[in-house]
């Protein structure tokens, strides 16, 4: 092994991503983090806020939105911020308000809630819903949907991420495509500049995939068909991409952690070369949300998922942290 790209920004717990940068830094192996500036190692970002500017002032030049309301991930996190930026310059530099947004949570929690507020007029309604993620974009394009307003007839509604879900969503939504691709590219450069010493300019591919949830004119089924075609099915490198999306978007699609548990064990039968499949999480993570971001390592996990070859799922059960971490 030469080298590790180490993506510590995933972290929920920045204790434990510290722990293993100072290991790495200790035994000087070469490293390149993603999303998690440090003292130890080059970190791999990519620029964001000016794709959400660029859909924003897509929305203002070419569809005449004015009131365009912003709902973007958890406070304090620099991708959430960064998006938010790029939202609130496209409005200020088109003299607009910049007021109307909202901290979400990345995830289905935040859209539900939006959606609720501007269907029962605690929100002034949008002409547009610029998200900062395509999960809450789609999730948003639905509650709005149950509540009678359509997409993108009555709101018009963008996203950012990119991935099969995007093109497949009905409508199909326009977003940003390539982060995690320009991270992983950048991220890998910067290792070889590491281990070789040759200098290696940056790379960004990151575009807009315009949809119909904004407004624009939906493509016709066969080019719409040739789309999910080309870049979903005949690619050998979305293959196991557009199944782990599948994997990924059904567990987070889970109301509760006990739906969750069915629907890993449900995944678990086409999963090969294992044996033993076990899922722990936090015991505070049982209870009921009080919202905001977990502080720490509680004392207790609990094993909510325990599935064996050939054997019946076991029961639920708790145990001391300690005895699970070192």
């Amino acid at each position: 092994l030469d080298g590790l790209i180490f993506a510590a920004g995933k972290f929920n717990d920045r204790r434990v991503a510290e722990r293993i940068l100072s290991r790495l830094h200790d035994i000087r192996f070469p490293c390149v983090c993603t999303y998690y500036p440090n003292d130890f190692f080059p970190n791999a970002e990519v620029p964001q806020g000016v794709y959400i500017r660029e859909i924003t002032e897509h929305l203002i030049r070419d569809h005449g939105f004015r009131r365009i309301f912003c709902l973007t991930g958890p406070r304090g996190y620099s991708e959430s911020e960064e998006r938010l930026s790029g939202w609130r310059n496209a409005m200020e530099a088109a003299g607009l308000s910049a007021t109307q947004y909202r901290y979400g949570d990345f995830w289905l929690n935040a859209p539900r809630e939006l959606a609720a507020d501007i269907a029962e007029g605690r929100v002034p309604m949008p002409e547009a819903v610029v998200c900062a993620n395509d999960f809450m974009a789609i999730a948003l394009c639905r509650q709005l949907d149950e509540r009678g307003l359509r997409v993108p007839e009555d709101i018009a509604v963008t996203g950012y991420d990119g991935g099969p879900n995007s093109t497949l969503n009905s409508p199909s939504l326009t977003t940003v495509e390539g982060k995690e691709y320009d991270v992983g590219l950048n991220a890998a450069l910067m290792l070889l500049r590491m281990i070789d010493g040759k200098e290696r300019e940056p790379v960004y591919t990151q575009h807009i995939s315009f949809g119909h949830s904004c407004g624009c004119e939906e493509k016709s089924v066969k080019e719409y068909f040739e789309k999910v075609n080309e870049k979903y099915i005949l690619t050998d490198a979305y293959r196991n991409s557009r199944m782990l999306t599948d994997f990924i978007n059904r567990m987070a699609s889970a109301e509760s952690l006990y739906q969750l548990s069915d629907r890993i064990a449900e995944l678990s039968v086409i999963l090969p070369y294992w044996n033993d499949l076990y899922v722990c999480v936090r015991g505070d993570m049982m209870m009921p949300s009080s919202g905001g971001t977990l502080p720490e390592i509680p004392e207790q996990m609990h094993l909510f998922v325990s599935i064996h070859q050939h054997e019946p799922r076991n029961g639920m059960t708790s145990f001391p942290t300690r005895e699970f971490l070192p």
